[in-house]
């Protein structure tokens, strides 16, 4: 049985899990990569929890979200390592495409002008996690015969008895002397009975 092939979720996952660590989001000369809005809603959230600052609802929720960006570099790491050791890594990298592809959905329509903001690291790994999705969710299932799974010699629809058929493409060509051969329990008249005077 071939090995399966997960280039392609490999190669998706690399670019998925690098873009996290470029620039997310770009004000002017500023540039914030998605590690460093995870990180820093973290330390936010850290430093509310700290001083027993009331932290609202909406910034709460805001942080969870930054928090939960983490998933990306979890995901499609954990997608290059089960490709690596020859598991199937369809699941996580259907899931890591499909929480960028939310995600960057989720950013287009709540935030104005959000796509002047998003920098390379965004738009490369939007892309990537929607290639990830496509080749993840598309994986045609070749069947194959069972025989041929097991190792064994696949069916053939040729006759068994060989011999039989040999003498099927023979009939009328064969020697008196050969069909003796074959036939030596028979006699002359059904040679002839067989094949004519």
């Amino acid at each position: 049985m071939p090995k399966p092939d997960y280039r392609k979720e490999i190669i998706f996952s690399i670019i998925l899990f690098g873009s996290f660590f470029i620039s997310y989001i770009k004000l002017g000369p500023l540039s914030i990569s998605g590690y460093e809005i995870a990180d820093n809603a973290k330390s936010i959230f850290d430093f509310g929890n700290l001083l027993d600052a009331k932290v609202s609802d909406e910034a709460k929720i805001f942080i969870y979200k930054a928090y939960s960006l983490y998933l990306i570099p979890v995901l499609s790491g954990l997608t290059i390592i089960l490709a690596l050791l020859d598991v199937n890594p369809k699941f996580t990298a259907a899931l890591s495409g499909l929480y960028v592809v939310v995600a960057f959905t989720y950013c287009l329509f709540t935030f104005d002008k959000f796509l002047n903001l998003a920098g390379i690291g965004t738009y490369i790994g939007t892309i990537s996690a929607i290639l990830l999705l496509i080749f993840s969710l598309a994986s045609p299932v070749q069947k194959q015969n069972s025989n041929v799974i097991q190792g064994e010699k696949p069916i053939s629809d040729e006759p068994k008895n060989t011999i039989q058929n040999e003498q099927i493409n023979t009939k009328g060509k064969m020697s008196l002397q050969e069909w003796k051969i074959q036939n030596p329990t028979k006699s002359l008249n059904d040679y002839y009975k067989e094949f004519g005077s």
